[in-house]
């Protein structure tokens, strides 16, 4: 039987979020009061906040561990396997329809695909854990509703191929999910810089749990 790696989750933004740490700089200031001279320079510690580090140094991982009053298990977390996410995947568009209670025009040569109003977050998001390999594959994400003046509705996402083709399979994110909510989450993603506005992520790993 062929065995694959695990490849660890990188949860210090995350935690940083938890703890109302908002940028790299600050978390370097408090660094800096623990390891000195050992402390990763600002471009080192902006990159490990914002992908997972290839080269994490014992004596790094501590020092962020007393600043950040935590474990080295909630910095670096085993991949949620399929029956573990609190996300509901489907096969088809339809069946998520059904689930949502929402429906679903299947499109024309005219009309595209869809639920009567969504509000795009962007293609290429990964890291929702429902992946063949739990690479999490590619997903448009996307807020569905009724229609457009509705205050509530439901988070989704499109999985996507390389050509950014929708391959019919779906995801559902977190349900109910108001305008409200939606618009804060967008801006925080944005401001935190775990998305980017264009919608290609540079993270390459947008994980679900980062989304309240």
């Amino acid at each position: 039987m062929e065995v694959h790696p695990v490849k660890l989750v990188w949860q210090l933004q995350r935690v940083m979020s938890d703890r109302e740490i908002r940028y790299s700089a600050e978390l370097r200031r408090r660094l800096e009061l623990v390891l000195g001279d050992e402390t990763p320079s600002e471009a080192q510690l902006s990159r490990m906040v914002r992908a997972r580090p290839e080269r994490l140094t014992m004596r790094t991982l501590e020092g962020l561990c007393e600043v950040l009053a935590c474990e080295p298990g909630d910095l670096l977390t085993r991949p949620r396997t399929r029956q573990e996410t609190t996300m509901s995947t489907y096969e088809s568009p339809e069946e998520l329809a059904e689930a949502i209670g929402l429906q679903y025009d299947p499109g024309s040569e005219d009309i595209i695909p869809g639920f009567p109003s969504e509000a795009d977050w962007g293609w290429n998001a990964s890291g929702l854990g429902t992946g063949p390999d739990q690479d999490g594959g590619r997903w448009l994400v996307t807020f569905a509703r009724a229609r457009a003046d509705a205050a509530e509705g439901h988070l989704i996402g499109y999985e996507v191929d390389g050509r950014h083709q929708r391959t019919g399979r779906c995801v559902l994110i977190r349900s109910p999910w108001t305008a409200e909510r939606d618009q804060t989450e967008l801006h925080r993603a944005i401001r935190e810089g775990w998305w980017e506005p264009n919608g290609l992520s540079t993270l390459h790993d947008l994980d679900a749990r980062l989304i309240r």
